[in-house]
């Protein structure tokens, strides 16, 4: 574990990103081997921080770091659901689908990153992938209200195409 990391999430779910960015740079440059605190930074600059082109290069420095330790597939799905939503802010979403279809494939089903990907593919105008994706996962076990709410929205506005 790296020392702060928690108080660093802390911060940003309290919208202290200065000093939550602040307190990222300093751990990753005492722990710049990580790939967890890589991965987490990525995510608070991609989604809190409003950061997504640093997100993007720590994101693709954490999945680099990962697959470099051997991670197990679940931890490079959530690195690569990262990676996915960097490269959806930035509006690559060839890059995000892409990304995030080989999450999938490495990882299995988790619920981040099945809706990551059909909301991906909804912005693509690929619907019927879309779709395809509901069909094969019609209930995404294990996921938090809100992304049980972004998965439900996604149906309903597939279903009024």
């Amino acid at each position: 574990l790296v020392p702060g990391l928690e108080l660093a999430s802390i911060e940003v779910l309290l919208g202290e990103t200065e000093l939550a960015t602040e307190r990222y740079e300093s751990l990753v440059e005492d722990f710049p081997d990580s790939a967890l605190l890589r991965n987490n930074f990525a995510s608070a600059l991609a989604n809190e921080l409003g950061d997504p082109e640093r997100a993007l290069a720590e994101a693709r420095e954490a999945m680099r770091l990962a697959r470099l330790q051997g991670s197990p597939p679940r931890d490079l799905g959530v690195v690569g659901h990262t990676l996915g939503v960097a490269h959806r802010r930035l509006g690559e979403l060839e890059d995000s689908a892409r990304v995030l279809e080989a999450a999938l494939e490495t990882a299995g089903p988790t619920p981040d990153v099945v809706v990551e990907l059909g909301e991906v593919l909804a912005e693509l105008r690929r619907a019927e992938e879309a779709r395809s994706l509901i069909r094969r996962y019609p209930q995404i076990d294990g996921a938090s209200a809100r992304t049980q709410n972004r998965w439900q929205n996604l149906i309903e506005t597939l279903d009024s195409d």
